[in-house]
C-alpha cells in the first residue's frame, strides 16, 4: 500500500509497537523494504518502533541499577551478556581497497556481507527488534544526519536516546529527504538456537551503513559512519 510523498517518492508503512501499541507508520518504501529485510533476517518475536518519548526511556532502565545519587547522579548501570568485544574486528568494507585510507582494516564488501548474513540469520529470534529513527543534530541543522538504528539491545536504544534525537520527528523529516543512514546491532545471542563466537563491526562507507555483532556500537562508531566520506 503506497501513497506520494512530499519527496516526490513512494511511501509504505511498517507494522510495528510503540508504547505497547500496534501502529501503521508511514515511511519511505526504501526504508520499509530495508527493515522488512532485517526482521526477515534476524527473525526477531516482535518489532518495536522507538518513540524517543520519556515513557519508553523509563522501561528501557527497568533493567539497570541505579548508581548512588550523591557520587553518581542520574547515573545508571547496565552490563550484557555477551559481554561486547573490541578491539581488531572492524573493518571498512568498499569495492575498491584503493578507496581506503593506508591504516584501515579493509575487506571486500560482497565478502563481508555473505559473511554477516550468516552471523545475522536468526541471530534476534525470542527478542525484541528495536527500530530507533534518529537525528544526529537539530532538526533544521542541513550538518544533521538521518537514518535508523535496528538492535536488539536495549542499552543500545537507551544510548541513542542520549546520543540523538528519536523519534516522530524524525520520521517526518525522513520522509522529505529520503537519504538515511542503516545502522543495525544484535547481541548475537537468540534466546532459542545457537550463538556465534564472532566478534564483528563492519562500516559501509559506500551504502552509508554500519553492521556489529556482538560489538554493541559505540558513539566513536556511530559518529564515523556519520561523518565519514563516500566513495562513489
Amino acid at each position: 500500500m503506497l501513497k506520494p510523498s512530499a519527496s516526490g517518492k513512494s511511501v509504505n508503512f511498517l507494522e510495528a509497537k510503540s508504547c505497547g501499541q500496534k501502529q501503521r507508520v508511514w515511511m519511505e518504501e526504501e526504508a520499509t523494504l530495508w527493515i522488512e529485510e532485517v526482521a526477515s533476517l534476524c527473525k526477531p518475536e516482535q518489532v518495536h518502533l522507538c518513540s524517543g518519548s520519556r515513557e519508553e526511556y523509563a522501561q528501557l532502565q527497568e533493567a539497570a541499577i541505579v548508581l548512588n545519587c550523591d557520587y553518581r547522579p542520574d547515573s545508571l548501570l547496565t552490563g550484557s551478556y555477551p559481554p561486547s568485544a573490541r578491539a581488531d574486528r572492524t573493518f571498512i568494507c568498499t569495492r575498491s581497497q584503493n578507496n581506503n585510507e593506508p591504516t584501515d582494516r579493509w575487506n571486500d564488501t560482497d565478502r563481508m556481507l555473505a559473511r554477516l548474513h550468516g552471523l545475522f540469520d536468526g541471530s534476534m529470534i525470542g527478542r525484541i527488534m528495536y527500530v530507533v529513527p534518529f537525528a544526529t543534530g537539530p532538526l533544521d541543522s542541513p550538518k544533521s544526519r538521518l537514518g535508523f538504528e535496528i538492535t536488539d539491545s536495549p542499552d543500545v536504544v537507551a544510548n541513542m536516546h542520549i546520543m540523538t534525537l528519536v523519534g516522530e520527528d524524525v520520521l517526518m523529516l525522513l520522509e522529505k529527504k529520503g537519504e538515511f543512514v542503516r545502522g543495525l546491532h544484535t547481541l548475537g545471542c537468540p534466546i532459542v538456537g545457537e550463538q556465534a563466537m564472532d566478534t564483528l563491526s563492519c562500516y559501509f562507507p559506500e551504502a552509508h551503513e554500519l553492521w556489529s555483532y556482538r560489538c554493541a556500537p559505540s558513539t566513536r562508531e556511530l559518529l564515523h559512519e556519520f561523518v565519514v566520506p563516500t566513495h562513489r
